[in-house]
Formats: C-alpha cells, sequence, structure tokens
C-alpha cells in the first residue's frame, strides 16, 4: 500500500490495475515561511498500472511497468514511492526540515542612555531572550524493491504560530505552545531521506529523526521521528514518524 503521510493514511495497493492504486496518505500545509508549503506526505505503492504519490506533501510516485518510482521532494519529508517492476529501485524519501521563527517585529523600545551604560559596563549589545515557533520534519522512508510499499513521510511537529504572530498552522499545530529561547548554542540535525529498496533487502531504509536542539532537553528539545519504509507488513522498518506501505500480495 501505500505510505502514510502526516495528514492521513495511505491507500491500499490492487494488482493488476484496480483502484485505488495505493497512493501515499496526505500531507499537511503550513505557512510558517511565509508561503503555504505541503509537506510530509506518504509515497505511492509500486504495482502494476502505476500510483501516485501523496497529492500534497512531497511524496514519491509508485513506479509501474514503463516507468520508474520517483523519490520524495527536498525539505519535506515526503515518502518514496515503491517499485512498480521486478528490477526497479525504490525511491528514496525527501530530507526533511527545521525552521524557528521569531517575532516579526521590534520587540520595545530603549532609552539611549541605558544603552550607553550597557556598553560602559561592556554588556552591550545583550541579548534579549525571544518566544519562538518551530515547525520539525523528518526524513521520509525509502520505497520498497519489486512491487513493494511506498516510504511513509516523516514525523511532522510545530507549534500553533501563536508565539510570533499568527501563521497559519497545521492542524497538528492547534495548541501547541512555542519556546522561549535563549542566548546560547543550539545544534539542529535534519534527518535525511531514506535509501529505496534494492535487490537483496527488498525493504526500503526508514528516514532519520530531524532534531532542534539535540544535546538539550524537553520542552526545549524538539524531534520528529523518520518515517517507515516500505516494508513487509512484519518489518519493523516499516514503522517511523508516518509508518511505510506494506508490499502487494500477488
Amino acid at each position: 500500500g501505500g505510505g502514510g503521510g502526516a495528514g492521513g493514511v495511505g491507500a491500499a495497493g490492487t494488482l493488476p490495475c484496480g483502484a485505488p492504486r495505493g497512493a501515499g496518505g496526505a500531507g499537511l500545509t503550513s505557512n510558517i515561511t511565509g508561503s503555504c508549503v505541503q509537506r510530509a506526505g506518504g509515497g505511492g505503492n509500486g504495482i502494476a498500472g502505476g500510483s501516485l504519490g501523496s497529492t500534497s506533501g512531497g511524496g514519491g510516485g509508485g513506479g509501474y511497468p514503463g516507468g520508474a518510482s520517483s523519490n520524495g521532494t527536498d525539505n519535506t519529508g515526503g515518502g518514496g514511492g515503491g517499485s512498480g517492476r521486478p528490477d526497479d529501485n525504490g525511491g528514496q524519501g525527501g530530507p526533511g526540515v527545521v525552521i524557528v521563527k521569531e517575532l516579526n517585529q521590534a520587540s520595545g523600545v530603549w532609552s539611549m542612555q541605558s544603552q550607553f551604560q550597557a556598553k560602559k559596563c561592556g554588556t552591550w549589545p545583550q541579548f534579549i531572550a525571544y518566544d519562538m515557533d518551530y515547525l520539525v520534519v523528518a526524513g521520509g522512508g525509502g520505497g520498497g524493491y519489486r512491487l513493494n510499499g511506498g516510504g511513509g513521510a516523516g514525523g511532522f511537529r510545530e507549534s500553533s504560530g501563536a508565539n510570533t504572530g499568527c501563521y497559519t498552522a497545521s492542524p497538528l499545530g492547534s495548541g501547541v505552545t512555542g519556546f522561549l529561547l535563549e542566548e546560547g548554542t543550539y545544534t539542529i540535525t535534519v534527518g535525511a531521506g531514506g535509501a529505496g529498496g534494492v535487490c537483496g533487502p527488498e525493504t526500503g531504509a526508514k528516514g532519520t529523526d530531524s532534531i532542534f536542539n539535540v544535546c538539550g532537553s524537553a520542552p526545549l528539545k524538539i524531534t520528529s521521528s523518520g518515517g517507515g519504509a516500505g516494508a513487509p507488513a512484519s518489518s519493523p522498518l516499516g514503522q517511523g514518524g508516518s509508518g511505510g506501505g506494506a508490499k502487494v500480495s500477488y
């Protein structure tokens, strides 16, 4: 079947050309960057007749006779498409993304005298803690080899946008608070997409986690789990931020 997306499950695959054709699960939309972008869609299942990746969210389409499976879109965490021919590899999952947003206007006004005194004392400029919002999407899972399932989308976590100007968040962000970011060093990991399945190990590889503040702790450490691979239903590789699709039985 199609890999799961952040906004919905993947559809079941059928042979030879039935409907639904194992489309990947839907992604989610956020405009934290100022533009509406769809991310974290599932990859399509590889079947005879072909199948679609997620209609939103960067999931790769499943392969079919005469066409190869496609990769998940970069920086969306979309799952890779499953292979639709016995000798084709699965599509690679799309890398994830980490976005942190600050308030888009001045946070206050200070007197010249106070700034002069701070300069004399060697404390100017002084970092001020800011309320931030975030979006953290993990890498998508790779699609499977030989009529196998599509990769699952990377995990999708975001805050509501209330800290920085009420941008439009997805339903998953509703009611989720951002965080207060103070002066310091914050290490970020952007999750890679999982490799597509090849001859031998037919399953794809899971996507890797995306993390804001790797060395920190909750609530200031935000981790999204990598997407599950296109794999047999019994394989733990199919588990992830969104689950990978299972191989079509025929």
